[in-house]
């Protein structure tokens, strides 16, 4: 997710029931992101023949609400990008506009982003992903669907009112991953420099890794592994583009030299990406050997046995200034909502050994939303972590509600720390032997 480069305004909600209905559909919502790009569906169509990346998909006309029929309809490129667990096919979506075009995909009615940062990554080579300029998301008894309202106002001025269906829930999950081995996408000069070192490294954890080139045609092979592995950052050829919608604003931290960064977080349909790179090729490799020996392979290890993400979202970063350089990983270890009231923000830390537990809580309108890692930095001996958050409700309940994420940080040496997360800062000393 990355912050709106517009000021848009906030879309109503319609309360009251539109009908009494038995559940909700099985695709369970839809995410989206909205492109200052302009596009045609013949453009469209000619990339998808041209480049590979789906061999299914056609022209359609959908309302995106199979119980509020008469919605108006649009009209929409969709592929298929993988399935579901009842195995009905997960789809992509194109809008085209004449100033912006909407990339709307079908999710799991928890609204995971990571089949729209698949999606973005797959259509990398038609739809600019610096061009995004917001990404939401909303459970498919929004009609419409929010990402459509959002368009709706950004391509056509049009303020789109947004009625929710009174229905239960019938939630569904992506199908299961069954290739338990970690895909590599990397260019030619990264892979002869890195890809050694990341495969010795699984090796020897007894995880068999298969490397998929750096064509497009790679992302839709990858997309049934448990873990994919990503070396190189934005600015790497060929795969540059590949990795900008999982980097987000995280691919300022590689524009200076000598920086690196791993991160992982969920993608496609529940695999564990993993993007592993530096300012150049030559951090990379440092990035790639850091890997080695990181808490980051336990998770990679962890998700291929038991299968696809388990959860945890990281970032382990490093600059170099001088002679002074810091090695630490953020895990989100947990992140919940719960009725109740907090006025503006609180955190809380505590030392274990050298980590550090970070407990930040948050007020907000409703319970129903989650937090995600957005980034991290560290300068000297004072950590700042930065946090987003995505709505998670399909009908939430009527209550004020505090949002909580649990985080560890490190490993750090003794000494005094400065933490903040978000606007909440905390002062915490770690002394260990």
């Amino acid at each position: 997710m990355r912050s709106s480069l517009l000021v848009l305004p906030l879309v109503m909600l319609l309360l009251t029931p539109l009908a009494r209905v038995a559940s909700c559909p099985p695709t369970g919502g839809y995410v989206g992101a909205i492109y200052r790009q302009a596009t045609t569906e013949q453009e469209i169509l000619d990339y998808l023949r041209r480049s590979g990346v789906a061999d299914k998909f056609r022209v359609g006309i959908f309302s995106f609400s199979p119980y509020y029929p008469s919605y108006k309809r649009l009209r929409a490129v969709f592929i298929e990008i993988g399935r579901f667990s009842n195995r009905i096919p997960l789809r992509a979506y194109v809008i085209p506009g004449r100033n912006y075009t909407l990339l709307l995909v079908e999710t799991t009615s928890k609204l995971d982003f990571s089949s729209l940062k698949f999606a973005e990554s797959l259509l990398s080579g038609l739809l600019n992903p610096k061009n995004i300029v917001k990404e939401s998301g909303s459970q498919n008894n929004y009609v419409p669907p929010t990402p459509i309202a959002d368009w709706e106002y950004t391509e056509k001025g049009v303020r789109v009112k947004i009625n929710v269906l009174r229905c239960s829930s019938s939630p569904a999950s992506f199908v299961r991953l069954e290739v338990n081995k970690v895909a590599v996408i990397a260019n030619e000069i990264d892979a002869n420099l890195s890809l050694g070192v990341v495969r010795d490294a699984l090796k020897e954890r007894g995880i068999p890794v298969d490397y998929l080139g750096w064509r497009m045609e790679a992302l839709p092979e990858a997309i049934n592994y448990r873990v994919v592995i990503f070396l190189g950052g934005q600015l790497a050829p060929e795969t540059g583009k590949f990795v900008i919608p999982i980097l987000g604003n995280l691919s300022s931290s590689l524009s200076n030299s000598r920086r690196w960064l791993i991160y992982s977080t969920t993608w496609g349909m529940g695999s564990l990406v993993v993007v592993i790179a530096g300012s150049d090729r030559y951090m990379t490799k440092k990035a790639a050997e850091r890997f080695a020996s990181s808490d980051i392979l336990d998770e990679v290890v962890k998700a291929v046995k038991e299968g696809g993400a388990v959860g945890v979202e990281s970032l382990t970063w490093s600059s170099g200034s001088g002679n002074w350089s810091e090695k630490v990983s953020v895990f989100l270890n947990s992140t919940s909502g719960g009725c109740g009231f907090l006025e503006g923000a609180d955190l809380s830390l505590r030392a274990e050994g050298d980590r550090v537990i970070a407990v930040y809580r948050q007020g907000a309108s409703n319970p129903c939303a989650q937090f995600y890692l957005k980034g991290y930095r560290i300068s000297e001996r004072f950590v700042t972590i930065e946090l987003g958050v995505v709505s998670t409700s399909e009908f939430c309940v009527e209550c004020l509600g505090v949002l909580t994420a649990k985080m560890t940080i490190g490993p750090l040496s003794p000494g005094t720390y400065r933490i903040c997360v978000d606007e909440a800062c905390g002062i915490i000393n770690l002394t260990y032997d």
